[in-house]
């Protein structure tokens, strides 16, 4: 069945091919989300000898993951490739162009978790979560 449908907010994300250079192809029929990526700053509380002044400093930086569905298409190349590195747990790069004024886009190395759902309106649903591995570049 094919669907024609528009990626959630005008959001689009693109998965590499993993050539050099890389080619980066929208994936198509994105629909509920996309949600993150996100950042969370691990705080560590700590105060000086003599001092009752406590500080706070960040240890490390989590990223949240990128979550959206997709209608899936299993002769869509986009979205076989998806579910070739969730099965095979092979890290693939992302961009993703957000639709403000500016377009500002997110690159990021992730891997790939799929669940499949069959929908009660007679659509194939794929999940699909992006786990970021090392670190977002913000353009």
């Amino acid at each position: 069945m094919a669907v024609a449908i528009t990626a959630a907010h005008g959001v689009v994300i693109k998965v590499g091919d993993g050539a050099s250079p890389e080619v980066f192809t929208a994936i198509d029929a994105v629909h509920n989300g996309p949600n993150g990526p996100g950042f969370t700053p691990q705080m560590i509380t700590a105060r000086h000898h003599g001092s009752d002044d406590s500080f706070m400093k960040v240890s490390t930086v989590d990223k949240a993951p990128v979550t959206f569905d997709i209608y899936y298409d299993s002769a869509d190349t986009q979205h076989a490739a998806l579910i070739t590195a969730a099965k095979n747990g092979t890290k693939k790069n992302f961009e993703m162009i957000l639709t403000d004024t500016g377009a500002e886009k997110y690159a990021f190395g992730a891997f790939v978790q799929a669940t499949f759902s069959g929908q009660v309106d007679g659509f194939n649903v794929m999940s699909i979560q992006l786990s970021i591995d090392g670190a977002i570049t913000v353009t």
